[in-house]
């Protein structure tokens, strides 16, 4: 199941937001992968989600899978939907 989201942050997926992002996908028993364009990383890695390089107004699709895959993307996605910034 995937999502398709779009980064409202001003600042884009910084360093902060990508911690956020990480740890919420860790909570989960699931696979949660972040693609822009033709890159794909894992959403529980910070590193890799910095590596995007998301600005604002980019569209990102996050992809979960596994047991908890519903909830894991739920609550990812939810993040980008109330403006993860307002959270850091």
């Amino acid at each position: 199941m995937y999502r398709l989201v779009t980064v409202s942050n001003p600042e884009g997926l910084h360093m902060r937001v990508a911690l956020l992002i990480s740890e919420c996908a860790k909570k989960y028993n699931a696979t949660v992968t972040i693609t822009k364009g033709s890159e794909t990383v894992s959403a529980c890695d910070v590193l890799q989600v910095l590596t995007l390089g998301a600005v604002s107004g980019v569209k990102l699709r996050v992809d979960a899978q596994g047991e908890q895959a519903s909830e894991a993307l739920n609550d990812v996605c939810a993040l980008f939907e109330n403006n993860v910034q307002s959270s850091v």
